[in-house]
C-alpha cells in the first residue's frame, strides 16, 4: 500500500502498553497502545462542511480489506478507541503485504473513510459503528468473505457505493459529474442514467490541473492544486488514484477507454452484470452477436476495437472485459471467419509519456483470452461468420 502525506495528530493521550494476552475489550479506558510507532495519537478529521478540513481525504484503498476491517469493529458495540483498532487490525493482518504490518498512515486513512463515509462515528474517544445507519447494518450484515478471495461481493459493493454517493465530498468533485440531474441519485440510477465524463490532467511548473467534462453539460470549471515536491498532490490522490479507482477497480461503477484524437480518458458508467460464470458467459455471447450485426454488406467487414468499445461498451453501459470475452467467441467459434489484425507495442503507446499512461492505453487493445498474443487494434469478420447455436443459451 502505497503511503501518503502525515496527518496531524490524533486527539488522544499515551499509555501504557498492554500485555499481548489482554484483548482490547479487557482494558481500561486509559491503557491504549499505538501500533507501530510511539504513543502518540492523531485526531481524525471533520468534514468538509465543517470548513475546517481539507477535502480531499479519499485514498486508493482495499473496499475488502475496509469491510474486515468494519467487521471487526461491529464485534465491539462499545466502540474501540483507534489505538485499539489498530491493535486488533494487525492481529488479525487483515492490512498485512508480503507479510509486513500496515504502517501508522495507512490505518489512519482506512479510519477516516470509515468516519467520512458515515459507516463509523466517534462518540469521546471511540469509534462505534453506526447501528442507526439501515445501510451501514445492511453492509455489516453481509456475509464475511473467506480468505483468499480478493474482491467483494456485489452487495457489499452497492452497499459501499450507496455510502459514497450520498457524500457531499464525493459528489463534488466526482461522481457529481456523471449525473445530469441534481437530483439524489442511486446506485442503480448512477448505472442507468449516468453520462460518460471526459477525464485530462495537466501538469504546468507549479500547478496540477483536472478536468471532468461531463458529455452532456460540457466541461467544468478546472480543479487545480499546487504542485508539491514531494509525492503527489492531495487533489491527486483523492480523485484520479482515489474515487476514480474506487468506481472503476473496486466498486465497477464505471469503465474507461483513451481517446486517441486529445489524449483524453473516457470514463463511462455500466450496468450491474450478472457475477456468475453463466451469466457472465450468456451477456458476453450476446455482445458477440451484436458485433455479427453490426457487418456491412460486403464479404469482409473491418472493424476498429476502439470503435467497438464505443458501440458495445459505452454506449450500452457494458465493461471492456465483456467486450474482449466476446471477441474470443468468435475466434474460438469462427476461426476462418475472423482475423485479428495486430498493431506493434510501440506504435500502439506511441502518445504515451510515462509507463502508468502506457499501461492505460494497452488496456484497450484485444489480446487473444487476454493472454501474452500480439495487441490488436483491427479485426476483420467474414459476411459468413455465425455463432454455434448449441452456445445460445451460455450452456
Amino acid at each position: 500500500m502505497a503511503e501518503h502525506g502525515r496527518p496531524d495528530a490524533e486527539a488522544e493521550s499515551p499509555a501504557p502498553r498492554r500485555s499481548p494476552h489482554q484483548l482490547p475489550s479487557q482494558m481500561g479506558t486509559s491503557a491504549v497502545q499505538v501500533i507501530g510507532g510511539p504513543d502518540v495519537t492523531r485526531a481524525e478529521p471533520r468534514t468538509e462542511t465543517d470548513g475546517r478540513a481539507p477535502r480531499y481525504w479519499m485514498r486508493s484503498l482495499s473496499f475488502l480489506a475496509l469491510h474486515r476491517m468494519l467487521a471487526e469493529l461491529g464485534s465491539f458495540p462499545r466502540g474501540l478507541r483507534a489505538s485499539e483498532l489498530n491493535r486488533v487490525i494487525n492481529e488479525n493482518k487483515i492490512l498485512h503485504r508480503q507479510g509486513q504490518a500496515p504502517k501508522p498512515t495507512t490505518l489512519y486513512h482506512y479510519r477516516t473513510m470509515l468516519l467520512r463515509l458515515g459507516i463509523v462515528e466517534r462518540r469521546g474517544l471511540k469509534l462505534i459503528v453506526r447501528s442507526d445507519d439501515r445501510t451501514v447494518v445492511a453492509l455489516l450484515n453481509s456475509p464475511p468473505l473467506p480468505e483468499g478471495v480478493t474482491s467483494l461481493n456485489s452487495a457489499a459493493k452497492h452497499h459501499f457505493a450507496t455510502l459514497i454517493l450520498r457524500n457531499k465530498d464525493c459528489l463534488a468533485m466526482f461522481f457529481g459529474r456523471f449525473i445530469v440531474s441534481s437530483e439524489p441519485v442511486s446506485v442503480s440510477d448512477f448505472r442507468s442514467k449516468g453520462v460518460p465524463v471526459k477525464y485530462t490532467i495537466r501538469y504546468s511548473a507549479d500547478c496540477v490541473e483536472i478536468r471532468l467534462e461531463n458529455s452532456v453539460t460540457g466541461d467544468a470549471p478546472p480543479i487545480t492544486s499546487p504542485r508539491t515536491r514531494k509525492g503527489s498532490p492531495p487533489m491527486v490522490q483523492a480523485i484520479p488514484y482515489g474515487m476514480r479507482y474506487w468506481a472503476r477497480d473496486e466498486l465497477g461503477l464505471i469503465d474507461e477507454y483513451c481517446r486517441h484524437d486529445d489524449g483524453g480518458i473516457v470514463m463511462f458508467p455500466i450496468l450491474q452484470l450478472d457475477d456468475k460464470p453463466k451469466g457472465i458467459a450468456l451477456a458476453a455471447r450476446r455482445t458477440a452477436s451484436q458485433i455479427l450485426s453490426l457487418r456491412g454488406p460486403e464479404e469482409w467487414t473491418m472493424f476498429s476495437v476502439g470503435d467497438l468499445i464505443v458501440q458495445c461498451c459505452e454506449q450500452r453501459r457494458q465493461p471492456i472485459s465483456l467486450l474482449f470475452r466476446a471477441i474470443d467467441i468468435l475466434m474460438d467459434e469462427c476461426p476462418h471467419f475472423i482475423v485479428a489484425i495486430p498493431t506493434p507495442r510501440r506504435l500502439a503507446t506511441i502518445t504515451a509519456v510515462s509507463p502508468g499512461r502506457e499501461e492505460m492505453e494497452l488496456k484497450q487493445y484485444y489480446r487473444y483470452r487476454r493472454a501474452h498474443g500480439p495487441y490488436v487494434a483491427h479485426i476483420r469478420i467474414h459476411r459468413d461468420a455465425e455463432l454455434l447455436d448449441s452456445h445460445l443459451n451460455g450452456s
